[in-house]
């Protein structure tokens, strides 16, 4: 499968989206606050989609232990680069799963990530497989754009890039047909889960043992924070 979001170009592109971001937003920062300080050692922090780890030195700054995973070898790559590569994994996490111990994990991150996937996808491989590995007590965190009409606005520069990004390799590699087919499915994919609200994230999460919610706005209101926590 073609790396589109590990092409170089993509790569410093999105970083500069991200950092403008950041600045102007503050994502991580939400996320973060609702992070608990670890109350014993050796606890460990899955960033599931983790691209260029942006958040991996604010985790370890609290006394965590960050492991990143993501598909793209090449954002990986640019991560360990500046964040460091101790604990950064290459997962597809639609084929075998998760590469971690069951009850290992004391938080999950998902930040701008469970959209890749369809409902269909989320309910039978993705959720129960963050549950699998979760200690009791643990908690997951999700951010995610919030369905209303301006919800693709969310991830509007992210689609440009990666489409601008996928035409310079399709004229290297020759390829249109299969690549355009790719990014037309991971667009669709993208726009299904773009459809689920707080709500329906609660009932899912509901139903695998999380029994604590807490919600917060992001990106000027158009995307929300969920943190869910499982039955200690």
């Amino acid at each position: 499968m073609l790396d589109v979001w590990g092409d170089p170009k993509f790569v410093s592109s999105y970083r500069e989206m991200e950092d403008g971001l950041l600045g102007k937003i503050r994502l991580y920062e939400k996320v973060l606050s609702f992070v608990p300080l670890p109350n014993e050692g050796n606890m460990f922090v899955l960033d599931l989609g983790s691209g260029l780890s942006t958040i991996k030195l604010p985790i370890e700054g609290m006394g965590y232990n960050y492991i990143g995973m993501d598909l793209s070898k090449g954002m990986l790559n640019e991560a360990a680069s500046r964040e460091g590569n101790n604990n950064l994994l290459q997962v597809n996490v639609l084929d075998g799963g998760l590469p971690i111990a069951s009850s290992s994990v004391s938080i999950v991150l998902a930040t701008n990530f469970l959209y890749n996937f369809t409902q269909e996808q989320l309910k039978r491989d993705i959720l129960p497989q963050i549950r699998r590995v979760l200690k009791p007590g643990g908690q997951i965190i999700i951010t995610n754009p919030i369905p209303n009409a301006n919800n693709n606005k969310i991830i509007k520069e992210e689609w440009n890039l990666r489409g601008g990004r996928l035409t310079d390799l399709l004229t290297l590699v020759g390829d249109l047909i299969r690549n355009r087919e790719f990014l037309i499915q991971q667009k669709s994919l993208s726009e299904g889960a773009l459809k689920r609200t707080s709500d329906e994230w609660i009932e899912d999460l509901t139903a695998l043992g999380f029994n604590t919610f807490s919600t917060d706005s992001a990106y000027a209101g158009q995307a929300f924070v969920l943190c869910a926590k499982l039955d200690s």
